[in-house]
């Protein structure tokens, strides 16, 4: 009788343990799978700089990210099948597009557009009259599409083209995001170009995340908020700023 109790303990022990066997890795690997986020492929300083808050948020809760440089309307095509979890930095107008998209909720920088021209006079016209000149913009960045609706909009494929092809008289105006344009510029020696002095529009960007990983969104939300009342997201994105000797813009008109 012992013999056979012994036998059943033994026998009960094996299982469990083939069972801790099976699922500790398991638990591990989830553990420490990092999430999947597209990113530009080009050098872009404000992806920089979302992508320094974004690591830190998501270090505050045990989380990872690995980033995948692509161009843009691949990024936002591929978080929103699912083939990539996350997608750096949108427009809060991103939801409307990519149904499958979940926005976090706190703003993890601020995008402001900027307008260049070759004619110093014309750069500085009255929004209205502005908007009837040809612009020229890169492809894929949402928030140039919004900020040119009802335009003569040209696209091109990068920033380094689009100021190519307005040196060119191939539009009037190019209209860029500040802070990437202006690492161009600088990193190609662009010059006797016309700077509008204000921003043409500002929008808060996002980080989104596929909707298979929404119960993730208020966690990494509540990270952002800590930072955000630390004063930390702020602090990166001037610490951006003044890594490549840009300053900020005067407030639009």
């Amino acid at each position: 009788m012992q013999s056979i109790l012994r036998i059943r303990l033994c026998t009960q022990l094996l299982a469990a343990l083939v069972g801790l066997l099976l699922v500790v890795p398991t638990q591990a690997q989830q553990a420490q799978q990092a999430l999947q986020v597209g990113r530009t492929d080009l050098e872009s300083p404000i992806s920089e700089i979302v992508e320094r808050v974004v690591n830190e948020a998501l270090r505050r809760r045990g989380l990872t990210a690995q980033y995948q440089l692509m161009p843009l309307p691949r990024s936002i095509a591929l978080a929103n099948d699912g083939a990539l979890d996350a997608d750096l930095l949108r427009i809060a107008d991103v939801a409307k597009q990519f149904p499958n998209l979940v926005m976090v909720p706190t703003a993890v920088a601020t995008v402001y557009v900027a307008l260049y021209s070759r004619d110093a006079k014309q750069v500085n016209l009255p929004r209205a009259e502005v908007a009837k000149l040809r612009i020229g913009l890169p492809r894929g960045i949402i928030i140039l599409v919004k900020s040119s609706v009802g335009m003569n909009v040209s696209d091109t494929q990068t920033v380094f083209k689009a100021f190519d092809m307005l040196r060119n008289d191939r539009f009037d105006i190019a209209m860029l995001a500040h802070i990437d344009a202006e690492l161009e510029m600088a990193k190609h020696n662009i010059t006797g170009l016309a700077r509008r002095p204000s921003y043409w529009a500002a929008e808060p960007v996002y980080f989104y995340v596929n909707k298979k990983h929404q119960a993730l969104v208020p966690v990494i939300d509540s990270a952002l908020q800590e930072m955000q009342k630390e004063g930390l997201i702020n602090k990166y994105y001037e610490e951006g700023l003044q890594k490549i000797n840009v300053k900020l813009l005067k407030p639009v008109s």
